[in-house]
């Protein structure tokens, strides 16, 4: 399967970029097929990183910056 890391491709649809995992979500897995739901999925970005749509790994997060799990975009530390 062809479908390029970062996406997925609903049962049925072809093409290498259908659905880009969410915000919050990566795969670094060609041939993915949906969403936190098993080994062949998107998976939840981890407390420490942020994954914005599209991802194909996590993103480290920067000093003044903190990030969730299921972080999509990097969140500033309260002054």
């Amino acid at each position: 399967n062809w479908i390029d890391e970062g996406y997925f491709c609903p049962e049925g649809s072809s093409g290498p970029q259908q659905e880009p995992c969410p915000g919050g979500f990566w795969t670094g897995i060609r041939g993915t097929t949906g969403v936190d739901s098993g080994d062949n999925s998107c998976a939840s970005c981890t407390e420490g990183f942020y994954c914005p749509p599209g991802s194909a790994s996590e993103l480290d997060c920067p000093a003044g910056s903190y990030c969730p799990a299921e972080s999509s975009e990097l969140l500033p530390c309260p002054a």
